[in-house]
């Protein structure tokens, strides 16, 4: 009876401890920053993926897809200046997707 009584609360003991162990050894929560990102208006994203384009473009000249690229990112201008950000973020979008470059925005 003694051995059984050891034995459960030996196993109880290894159960909690091990259980508390897990719970305290995680980094507290104040160490992780917190980082609120603003949301952009199509407008505003229209603008920052064209001057993404006009960075990131310059570097990929000549390879097979630029042409394509070119056309559909100037598209992409003229449907933000004629105020359908909308239709322009997605040309901006297709463009950038064909010369192999993940937009920032």
């Amino acid at each position: 009876m003694k051995t059984r009584l050891v034995l459960a609360l030996t196993a109880a003991t290894i159960a909690l401890s091990s259980a508390a162990f897990a719970a305290t050894n995680q980094a507290p929560l104040a160490s992780k920053p917190y980082i609120q990102v603003a949301s952009m208006t199509p407008e505003q994203k229209c603008t920052s993926l064209e001057q993404q384009w006009k960075k990131d473009s310059v570097a990929q000249k000549g390879t097979a897809n630029f042409a394509t690229a070119e056309k559909l990112a100037d598209e992409g201008t003229k449907l933000c200046s004629s105020n359908k950000p909308t239709q322009g973020i997605e040309k901006f979008d297709a463009a950038f997707k064909d010369i192999g470059i993940k937009p920032s925005v």
